[in-house]
């Protein structure tokens, strides 16, 4: 079950102050990987909560934090058995996460005078199925595109060509015949109803003056 992170939260899980008088040559990071598997609202589309689907443990020196190819070479297997896509951007900003949060408590530790030679990270991540976030995905293009298919019939006035009015559909070319029903946008100028409609799901603006309708 092949898993995408939505969103995560990297934080200290424990704070071991061992009086040290000086900085530890090499400190040991020890960081806890739990993943809550979300389900998405149908309607809403919000992730809700869940409790913690499963959690690995890894540990590695603080040295690899500056180093990004390194640390994914630890990292990587053990998210990867959690059944996250390590391909995945939301992925790539995790790794990214756990860096910048662990250097800087690295920072704020030397700061303070609090030396430990362990460092304890808790990287807590919300992710959803594949097949579930693709479902989301299909729904919400299908939302969009009723709303588009609302928005076009509310742009559009239908309207009978008579004499004196034939015009030439400009997107197809063709002449609109008298006794024709014809589409009209706000700006007066008249198409085949077909011919604009295809043209509107695509575009905002009218083919022959770009006037963009404010309703």
């Amino acid at each position: 079950m092949a898993l995408v992170p939505i969103s995560s939260h990297v934080r200290e899980s424990r704070t071991l102050v061992e009086n040290l008088p000086v900085p530890p040559g090499n400190v040991r990071v020890n960081l806890i990987i739990e993943v809550r598997l979300c389900r998405l609202d149908s309607v809403t589309g919000n992730a809700s909560s869940s409790s913690i689907f499963s959690s690995r443990y890894v540990y590695f020196n603080l040295d690899m934090l500056r180093h990004y190819g390194q640390l994914r070479q630890v990292l990587d297997p053990k998210f990867m058995e959690l059944g996250v896509d390590t391909s995945s951007i939301p992925y790539i900003a995790i790794v990214m996460k756990i860096m910048e949060r662990g250097l800087e408590i690295r920072r704020m530790r030397v700061s303070y005078g609090s030396y430990s030679s362990n460092m304890w990270l808790t990287c807590e991540v919300r992710a959803v199925t594949v097949a579930e976030l693709e479902s989301e995905i299909e729904s919400n293009n299908c939302r969009i595109a009723d709303i588009r298919e609302s928005r076009i019939k509310a742009m559009l006035n239908m309207v009978e060509v008579e004499g004196g009015d034939e015009e030439a559909c400009a997107i197809c070319l063709e002449q609109l015949e008298v006794g024709f029903e014809a589409a009209r946008m706000p700006c007066s100028h008249g198409f085949h109803a077909d011919c604009i409609r295809n043209w509107l799901r695509q575009n905002y603006n009218c083919p022959v003056c770009r006037c963009i309708p404010t309703n």
